[in-house]
């Protein structure tokens, strides 16, 4: 099987890089914690952020997912596998993340959502359709969820800081 070989990984990359460095620095300007990113750990699907919170003494860990589709399409995208170029079908994202946590960036805001109740709600069937052939060269599954939907679950930021 032919890929594509116009691929944007390395720009994608690059984008999510400066969305989960966005968010740390949010974290660190409103709490007394150190943020740790799996930025130089290569490929390290079990979170993004790693923060410890000095004060209460505990860690949280972040997914940080930016849709920059969903502003067009009203539509949220869970990654769950991917085809591999050798044709394999491997599980991704959602299906093996370890974080505690969501953050999904779109429409100039993160939106916070508990990595539990995502998969609750991907196992309640929450999603509207399930889209294969998306994402960077077209070999990602995705289950897709209405904004709205989505927002019935998930908080802002600002509101899950309580800044």
């Amino acid at each position: 099987m032919a890929w594509e070989t116009n691929s944007t990984f390395t720009k994608d990359l690059a984008a999510a890089h400066e969305v989960e460095n966005k968010l740390a620095e949010i974290f660190r300007q409103n709490y007394d914690c150190t943020v740790t990113t799996s930025q130089d750990k290569g490929s390290f699907p079990e979170w993004d952020l790693s923060i410890f919170f000095k004060d209460e003494n505990f860690t949280r860990t972040v997914e940080v997912k930016h849709d920059k589709m969903a502003s067009v399409t009203g539509n949220i995208a869970v990654e769950y596998q991917r085809t591999m170029k050798d044709g394999t079908v491997r599980p991704t994202c959602i299906s093996i993340s370890q974080s505690d946590l969501y953050a999904y960036y779109f429409d100039g805001t993160f939106y916070i959502i508990d990595t539990d109740e995502l998969r609750r709600m991907i196992a309640d069937k929450k999603y509207f359709y399930t889209v294969h052939n998306s994402g960077d060269g077209g070999r990602a599954s995705c289950y897709l969820f209405k904004k709205e939907e989505f927002l019935k679950h998930a908080v802002p930021l600002k509101t899950f800081l309580q800044i």
